[in-house]
């Protein structure tokens, strides 16, 4: 949150001066709820997720704990899945909640990650890597067949679904093999000190482009 207020202070009075920002704006994006209110000029969206998700993370977390054989971690996927059906067509929440099934395989792969009882087969690899494979051939037939319906229906994210397994493998793959290096834990370090920033550059991005965007309808 501090970090978040220093920015907001600046997007603030920038859009004070630039759209005329309203009291209740103001307020509504430095408690990052403006996107539960629909009506608009919300800092980013991504924010009020993280919000959203901080008071989700306990409830997660505590069925991560107790899931033991992947068959529960699937269905609870599936049970997760099930939350953003209600709301399709609510395009300010849709985004958000098609990413509590990638929240909770985040957690299930940090919890696998830990446990010294547990290492993957080279058959658990492929199957994981062909299925993140299927999930990017899907994405692409959803874009190329419902391109309109992409956003409002969650199509975009839905996929996603099955593509990070895989793709949590592939980059630990990656990662280890550079760390194997002599070079690779210079490399590793680089990647920690940007990692460890990614909020901070994120949030100059949204205002820098928020900045641009303004600047071309202008000149448009």
């Amino acid at each position: 949150m501090p970090t978040f207020l220093c920015f907001m202070l600046f997007n603030i009075v920038y859009k004070i001066i630039n759209d005329r920002m309203g009291i209740s704006t103001v307020i509504g994006n430095i408690l990052c709820v403006q996107t539960f209110t629909f009506k608009g000029n919300d800092f980013n969206w991504y924010i009020s997720c993280i919000w959203l998700f901080y008071f989700l993370a306990p409830y997660i977390y505590f069925h991560t704990v107790k899931i033991k054989t992947k068959f529960s971690a699937v269905i609870f996927t599936l049970f997760l899945l099930l939350f953003s059906i209600p709301f399709f067509r609510c395009d300010n929440l849709i985004i958000m909640i098609t990413r509590l099934p990638l929240f909770f395989i985040g957690m299930y792969f940090g919890k696998l990650s830990i446990s010294k009882d547990y290492i993957l087969s080279k058959k658990s690899i492929i199957m994981y890597i062909l299925i993140s494979i299927i999930g990017v051939a899907t994405l692409m037939f959803f874009y190329t067949h419902y391109s309109k319906y992409m956003w409002s229906y969650g199509l975009y994210w839905y996929p996603f679904i099955l593509i990070t397994p895989g793709l949590c493998i592939i980059i630990s793959i990656i990662f280890s093999y550079i760390d194997s290096k002599k070079i690779g834990k210079y490399i590793n370090k680089f990647f920690n000190v940007i990692g460890n920033n990614t909020f901070e550059a994120y949030l100059t991005h949204i205002f820098l482009f928020s900045i641009i965007k303004d600047k071309i309808k202008v000149e448009n």
